[in-house]
């Protein structure tokens, strides 16, 4: 049997046999429940996809004309996951069953795609990372703030649909070239950081990571720190770095991504 990473309730439907896993548990406080199927109905290529898209059912319990029969349990069967993996793979196995999902939802979105639910894609929150990349242009150096998009695709920067990402720097100047951005792992609740930074011809190669918890922007700070003191990065390189790092902790407490 196979535990929720979250806790979360897992739902089998009692006329489809279908599984659910219940991101919120309608009754009570909650008049909506709100779920996702992990199994489709009947295990074909074509529903499995609909499944790997992550698909956002809210239903209003008040609603409801029948009694529920389904069996409810925090424990998977085996065999159910064994499906899940063949049918989507590990890894989009892993998102749909251990993310963090109900943070990243937005609700104004949801409303406007909602046909009988909606795929993640439709209704998945923004995050307002900061983005910046400074460069020489002619006699002087020059900094400017982008977007993600831009960013990520100026510096080959793939994101899975289980990363939020939080901001980056680069900086391409004399004898000081670095690319540092960072993200948020939905399924596995870790803050990474990746680093690439050249000093006088040497390339360095650092990866921060550790859990979200409170304060963590103060650990990455100090290895920024460090970074400076070393010269491995200008006065003006960690300055940028640190803003970034500010703008994502705070990003990251309004994002509410820490539900539990």
């Amino acid at each position: 049997m196979t535990t929720n990473a979250m806790q979360d309730w897992l739902r089998q439907d009692y006329e489809t046999g279908q599984w659910f896993r219940v991101l919120i548990r309608g009754g009570g406080d909650y008049a909506h429940q709100v779920e996702i199927p992990l199994t489709p109905r009947v295990l074909t290529a074509k529903l499995w996809e609909r499944i790997g898209g992550v698909y956002i059912i809210r239903t209003d319990v008040r609603l409801a004309t029948t009694k529920d029969k389904s069996i409810w349990t925090h424990h998977l069967p085996e065999d159910v996951y064994e499906k899940m993996v063949k049918g989507l793979g590990s890894a989009r196995t892993d998102f749909l069953f251990n993310g963090n999902l109900y943070p990243i939802i937005d609700w104004n979105k949801f409303a406007s795609n909602d046909c009988n639910g909606c795929p993640l894609k439709y209704c998945r929150r923004d995050f307002e990372g900061r983005f910046e990349q400074t460069y020489v242009q002619g006699a002087g150096i020059v900094g400017n703030i982008t977007n993600e998009l831009t960013f990520r695709s100026t510096n080959a920067i793939h994101a899975t649909s289980d990363m939020v990402v939080l901001g980056g720097v680069r900086t391409e100047i004399p004898d000081n070239h670095l690319l540092i951005y960072g993200y948020y792992h939905i399924t596995t609740g870790y803050i990474c950081f990746d680093l690439n930074c050249s000093t006088d011809g040497q390339m360095h190669t650092s990866k921060f990571s550790q859990r979200l918890k409170p304060n963590w922007q103060k650990d990455l700070v100090a290895f920024i720190e460090n970074m400076k003191a070393k010269g491995d990065i200008t006065e003006g390189t960690e300055a940028s770095i640190k803003n970034m790092v500010w703008v994502a902790n705070n990003n990251l407490m309004a994002f509410n991504i820490n539900r539990l």
